[in-house]
Order: structure tokens, then sequence, then C-alpha cells
């Protein structure tokens, strides 16, 4: 009687961690399932390509103009008028008039202008894709606010991108946004001190000289 019994101690002492194991695999996660595709693939294609993902906008813009203007005109004008008369009485006498009209003028006016601007600006911002146009370009927009010394400063973009100008890291130069409406504005003291009023504006304006 005890060697069946030692027997089957020992057959259940092999079966049944086994059983344990097969038990804790079958409700262990798996870190597979977990996983997030969008991260699992080393040579995944990260670029923005739909609605809602983000692009990184390097922004190099300079603005180099330049006109200048001269005018010279001139006008002269001579007007001259004469002419004699003669009359004679029945008494025998006589009158003569001569006259002689003359009249000059002179006008010249000689001016010249020049405008000169040079501006530089470079920025480095992300933007969401908004819409896709019909041949697949994206749609781009975004704005960041930004609190220096007191200034609040807001840079607003707006723009079309192909994706065949995505470079690497998900970036693309600003030269390459179509359409691109760029603002970049500014309030605060800094902006009130350096900016001309209300008033200046107008008198500007009506101005005539």
């Amino acid at each position: 009687m005890r060697f069946p019994l030692v027997i089957l101690t020992l057959v259940a002492a092999a079966i049944l961690p086994n059983f344990a194991n097969a038990q804790y695999k079958s409700r262990g996660a798996s870190l597979w399932q977990r996983r997030n595709p969008q991260h699992v693939y080393y040579f995944r294609d990260t670029s923005a390509r739909s609605v809602g993902d983000l692009l990184t906008i390097l922004i190099q813009e300079s603005t180099d103009v330049g006109n200048r203007d001269q005018r010279g005109m001139a006008k002269a004008t001579d007007a001259n008028f004469a002419f004699d008369t003669a009359a004679a009485s029945s008494g025998g006498g006589s009158a003569s008039a001569n006259f002689d009209i003359g009249a000059n003028s002179d006008r010249s006016y000689d001016g010249s202008a020049s405008y000169s601007v040079e501006r530089d600006f470079t920025a480095r911002m992300t933007v969401r894709v908004v819409a896709l146009t019909t041949s697949g370009d994206l749609v781009i927009a975004g704005t960041r606010k930004q609190m220096v010394g007191g200034e609040m400063r807001t840079l607003s973009i707006t723009g079309i991108v192909r994706a065949m100008d995505i470079g690497p890291g998900n970036t693309v130069r600003s030269q390459y946004v179509a359409d691109l409406k760029m603002c970049y504005d500014g309030d605060g003291p800094e902006s009130h001190f350096t900016n001309q009023n209300w008033g200046g504006r107008i008198f500007n304006k009506i101005w005539p000289f």
C-alpha cells in the first residue's frame, strides 16, 4: 500500500508545477500586446501624413527691400505781344501809339527719395495638420504665445506643405511652405512705447506735405 502512495506523490509533484506555470503564462500580460505601434519599428516613417499629425516648421525668413526714385521737371514759357496804332483828325492832327507786352515764366522741380529695409526672422515652431487638399498636400496651422519681459508675443503660422518636402526629423523649411502667412505680434509695454499712437497715425494720413 505504501509503494503506490509514493508513486502517486511523485507523479503529482512532477505535474503540479507545470500546471501552475501553464496557468501563470495564460494569465500573464504580453509585452507585445501592450506595445505602441508608433514606437515598435525602428524604420517606421513618422512624418506627418494625416489630419492631427504634428509638423515642425523651421522658420528662416529674410527681407531686403531697396527702392530709389529721382525725378526732375522743367518748364519755360515766353510770350510777346506788340501792335501799333495811328489816328488822324479832321483838323490835320495825328496820333500814334505803340504797345509791346511780354511775359516770361520758368518752373522747375527736382525730387529724390530712397527707401531701404532689412529684416531677419529665425524661429522653430511645431504646427498641426488641420486638413488635406485634394492632391494630398497638408494644410497646417499653429499659434504659439510666449511671455517675454512682461510682453506677450504671439506667433501664428498657416500654409500648405507637400509631403515630399518634409525632411528628416519631421521638419520642413519655411521657404517650402506654400501660401505662407506668418504673423509675429507683441502686446505689452515695449510695443506700446515703440509703436506710433492713434493720433500720430491719423495726423500722418491727413498731413498734405
